[in-house]
């Protein structure tokens, strides 16, 4: 011990070239187990737990909407249904009465989504353009806890907050739950595409990343069936796919584009 070994006596030594002893393999490993160990990065926090800030951002944008639909209650303009709106409002009461396959529209001059979704509220409640704010405010407010969402994915939670909180307080945004024009859907479908496509970090062909996939072209369809020249947005989800994905298999990618 506290000697070298001369290079003649490890040249003859039987321990193959290139190898450890065992003994000094036992002693390295015995070192790294007294080693401290770097901690992993704390995953973000998902599922339930990610959930929290968009729930709170969904309640200020609700509570907001709420109360101004309160306030207009007691305005002339309460029970105003004029241009567009009125358009709408006599489409899904025809729905609402039976016409659920548009025949008395023969081809839809415009988007469908908004006066189905308005046709369907009706049957349910009957003709309430009350009960049409009280859903675009849910809406409206699911909108900015998605965009909460989305931009807690892309960038942190702080963030999220800050997006979330500055649409539910968006004046115009706000205003347009008042009044029945397809806006609202258009708003909660855009958000509702940022939060699906912000988690997605890789994609390979399991039934879940299918699954998000398909999810993603649900809500283009959506968007599309309310405003018509979203349409485009699909050359925008193909070139995402191939560019920010482009060391993953064509094969893999195709899977995915043909979910959307």
């Amino acid at each position: 011990p506290g000697r070298r070994r001369p290079p003649s006596a490890r040249l003859l030594s039987f321990l193959p070239v290139g190898r450890k002893s065992s003994s000094r393999r036992k002693l390295g490993a015995a070192t790294a187990a007294l080693e401290p160990t770097a901690a992993a990065p704390a995953p973000v926090a998902a599922g339930r737990a990610g959930w929290g800030l968009p729930l709170l951002v969904f309640a200020v944008a609700l509570l907001v909407r709420l109360v101004y639909l309160w306030q207009l209650s007691g305005t002339p303009l309460a029970g105003l249904v004029i241009g567009d709106a009125e358009v709408y409002d006599a489409w899904a009461r025809r729905i609402a009465a039976g016409d659920w396959l548009g025949r008395s529209e023969g081809v839809f001059y415009q988007a469908p989504l908004y006066s189905y979704t308005l046709g369907a509220l009706y049957a349910v409640t009957g003709p309430s353009v009350a009960a049409a704010r009280v859903l675009q405010a849910i809406l409206g407010a699911a909108a900015a806890a998605l965009l909460a969402r989305a931009g807690r994915s892309l960038f942190s939670p702080r963030v999220g907050l800050l997006a979330g909180l500055a649409l539910a307080l968006y004046a115009p945004a706000v205003y347009f739950t008042g009044i029945l024009q397809k806006s609202v859907l258009d708003l909660f479908f855009a958000c509702l595409l940022l939060a699906l496509i912000a988690p997605v970090r890789a994609i390979d062909t399991s039934p879940r990343c299918l699954a998000r996939f398909l999810a993603v072209g649900a809500g283009l369809a959506g968007f599309m069936l309310t405003r018509e020249n979203a349409v485009v947005l699909l050359v925008v989800v193909a070139a995402w796919v191939a560019l920010q994905f482009r060391t993953v298999p064509w094969r893999t990618r195709g899977a995915a584009l043909a979910a959307v």
